[in-house]
């Protein structure tokens, strides 16, 4: 009566799966749920059906996937519920389970970027033989890159400290990646993933690399590895293992490097760095056992499924050629980090070149060997959870849960197949708020119900505006926080398009701002927008004390204000930080795009850890005295008022920027000056629809361009001609005819953003 077949849909489920499965059909039978497959499965999914479920079978229920009702996985609905496989108990699961909810006593959270390299620094250098570091990043510049700022020396560069600990006898694992895009940029002079980890894999025998190039045929073009994640992993091979890691958004590169004065000029954050000269602001987790041991498998199972991957053989050769010099072989055994440190020698479990091992979500592939991932050790030919292990996925007295998200495809990390976990927890997240959503990113780009030039597909957006309009329309209180970098060129304009756009695919804030003027309540109670700059004068750079300049770099006169003067600068923010209620914290790599979030080979790989307790409310705590100097003004997120809280701060730094420099953010326009009273970011969608060239349904072959009002024929080479419109007129698609420049070009549009832009800095 569901509208899906019991046969199909049971096929293949334990007893009692089908009595789990049966409630769930009774449940939306008297819910007068939709009579369709999707409300069906949706629920079946669905954490929120689990009290009436458990109610009805007399069991827990089983944690089989995520609680979003979107089935995104799989083209077919039914595809997830059909295929099955064996754990190590010989029970049928119908689906992967959703990551381990983990026991974190206190996370330590790091919002400044020479707070993280300090850490990271005193932890490398208390390591002693038999432990083990594992670095993975998107950007790594360990050859450049000094951890201490002001306490600077050469032997505080990545790269030597390092060598340093290796010499102890720590064994060091760094993961790069490469595709076709970073071989060009190195080429080009700005990303040395294929010369670093040669460099690296020659410093020292206790050095071992991965350069990572895809578990397919051939390279990536478009899209990387984006995790940045240590691992401190002491005594690893004893009872007495103690195990850290950092999940962040900090690179390992200069420009991450910054205070919480946000000095400029300020040549510590110079020193021979490729990374450009803008202050940064990031933010990333430190988390210790059993969810920091789930880090490093992900990382270690990493290496191995790159190396146990068949399709990726031509590529593996290519890299051993061309950046190895045939001298190191990354897939040799003793390069690998093991899997199963604890039980470095556990016979397999399997053959998994032949056929595959008995459990996908204990084992991982090692060289055609199936073994026991960590945490298990080997009995009767199959993985045991260890003792420990099952003491932290039990042990309710810890204050926090933790868990480890991965957005990733078997393309590029070891799942199976698509694997949206960190979107899938957002939404959760969302769905269950009631209070507040902080969302502090360097990115917001989300599905607007439909595609024009830009068509994301996450709804995160979505997600947010529905519980937005529920509360507005019912005058509840509740805040929504945006805290975005601001940013021009390719990546600024589906921003805007998320936030700002029109009907008929309308951004966040026009829904807002109609919804709130319908139910007459005050939309910065409900939403605010706001982006970081740092105003100084002289006076204030001078008391925090600009160093002196120990990387060579000649100061100019015009990077220090005069006494008269104050100096306005973007902070860039690559923040990746997600708050909900004070009560749930998402923090690691994945911005809030399709690129981070979707979890196809058409998507980076990400990682965030999902922090569940009081240490969430730490967080928010943090981020709010980051940005308004307002100390413990994080608990607003639990009760009501952080919108209207925020929104007042950002106003009154508004009316400064006013005052000083001519600047209305708040109504976009200019105040002063020779371009008073001119949009600051003139963007509008209209702009991007007025083109100079036609489309290429014109053509000049058939002579259908001089069909077009005021078009013609151009050369572009001797053998080819493109239909263009008469000097200062572009194509109108609505009216299907050349017509007057109403409003600016996108490259006008982008131009005086830039200029804009450089304006500031």
């Amino acid at each position: 009566t569901i509208g899906v077949s019991q046969a199909s849909v049971t096929a293949g489920l334990s007893s009692r799966q089908l009595a789990i499965a049966e409630a769930a059909r009774e449940f939306l039978v008297a819910h007068s749920y939709e009579d369709t497959e999707a409300a069906f499965l949706g629920a079946l999914l669905s954490d929120t059906f689990e009290d009436e479920i458990t109610e009805a079978t007399e069991q827990p229920m089983m944690h089989q996937a995520s609680s979003s009702v979107e089935p995104r996985r799989t083209n077919s609905l039914l595809e997830g519920i059909v295929g099955t496989h064996e754990n190590s108990s010989g029970d049928q699961v119908v689906l992967p389970p959703t990551p381990l909810s983990r026991p974190c006593a206190k996370p330590t959270y790091f919002i400044w970027g020479n707070e993280f390299f300090l850490d990271i620094f005193n932890d490398f250098e208390s390591l002693r033989d038999g432990d083990e570091i594992i670095i993975a990043g998107w950007l790594i510049e360990l050859f450049t890159v000094n951890l201490l700022g002001d306490l600077a020396t050469d032997d505080s560069i990545v790269s030597h400290t390092l060598k340093r600990a290796a010499e102890r006898g720590v064994k060091i694992y760094v993961q790069f990646w490469y595709s076709h895009v970073s071989e060009l940029a190195g080429i080009a002079g700005k990303m040395f993933m294929g010369r670093d980890s040669y460099r690296l894999s020659k410093l020292h025998r206790n050095i071992h690399v991965l350069l990572d190039s895809g578990r397919g045929v051939s390279m990536p073009t478009l899209w990387s590895w984006h995790i940045k994640a240590v691992v401190i992993d002491r005594a690893v091979s004893t009872a007495e293992r103690q195990t850290s890691a950092h999940v962040t958004g900090h690179d390992f590169k200069l420009t991450n490097w910054d205070t919480p004065q946000l000095l400029r000029p300020d040549p510590r954050r110079q020193k021979f760095s490729v990374s450009g000269q803008m202050n940064w602001i990031d933010a990333g987790v430190k988390v210790h056992g059993a969810v920091a041991r789930d880090v490093r498998q992900a990382l270690s199972s990493r290496h191995a499924s790159y190396c146990a991957a068949k399709s990726n053989s031509l590529a593996r050769q290519r890299l051993l050629a061309q950046n190895f010099f045939y001298t190191y072989n990354q897939c040799a055994k003793i390069h690998h980090p093991a899997v199963n440190p604890r039980y470095a020698d556990a016979p397999k479990v399997g053959t998994c070149s032949l056929s595959g091992c008995n459990d996908r979500f204990s084992t991982t592939c090692v060289l055609g060997k199936c073994i026991c991932q960590d945490g298990y050790r080997t009995d009767k030919g199959k993985c045991v959870l260890e003792l420990q292990e099952q003491q932290d996925t039990t042990d309710n007295n810890a204050p926090n849960s933790c868990r480890l998200l991965l957005t990733a495809s078997s393309y590029r990390m070891d799942v199976v197949g698509d694997s949206p976990q960190i979107l899938d927890s957002m939404l959760e997240a969302v769905k269950r708020a009631n209070h507040s959503v902080v969302l502090d990113h360097q990115y917001f780009i989300g599905s607007r119900g439909g595609c024009d030039f830009t068509c994301p597909k996450n709804v995160v957006m979505e997600t947010i505006a529905m519980k937005l309009h529920e509360k507005i329309s019912h005058r509840k209180p509740f805040s929504f926080v945006l805290f975005l970098a601001g940013k021009s060129g390719n990546s600024h304009m589906p921003m805007l398009k998320t936030l700002f756009a029109e009907a008929p695919h309308t951004g966040l804030f026009t829904r807002v701002k109609k919804w709130c003027e319908e139910a007459g309540v005050n939309m910065s109670d409900y939403m605010v927008i706001a982006t970081p700059i740092k105003m100084v004068n002289k006076s204030y750079l001078m008391t925090y004390g600009v160093p002196e300049d120990t990387s060579g770099l000649a100061y100019l006169a015009s990077d220090m204000p005069s006494a008269k003067e104050v100096s306005a600068y973007a902070v860039y923010d690559h923040s990746k930080v997600f708050v909900v209620d004070g009560r749930v914290a998402i923090i690691g790599s994945a911005n809030s795009n399709d690129r981070s979030l979707l979890g196809t080979e058409q998507s980076d790989a990400e990682m965030d850890i999902e922090v569940t307790g009081p240490s969430a409310k730490e967080l928010l705590d943090l981020l709010v005295l980051r940005y308004t100097g307002l100390v413990g003004k994080g608990s607003l997120g639990q009760t009501e008022g952080l919108a209207s809280l925020v929104h007042s701060v950002a106003m009154h730094n508004n009316e400064q920027m006013v005052k000083f420099l001519g600047v209305n953010f708040a109504a976009g326009r200019w105040t002063k000056g020779k371009l008073q009273g001119r949009r600051l970011f003139p963007g509008t969608q209209e702009e991007e629809l007025c083109k100079d060239a036609l489309p290429e349904r014109f053509s000049c072959a058939d002579e259908s361009c001089k069909t077009v009002q005021r078009a013609f024929c151009r050369s572009v080479m001797l053998a080819s001609a493109t239909c263009v419109c008469r000097p200062g007129l572009c194509f109108d698609e609505k009216r299907q005819a050349c017509t007057e420049k109403r409003f600016s070009s996108k490259d006008d549009l982008k131009a005086r953003s830039d200029t804009f832009i450089r304006w500031i800095a």
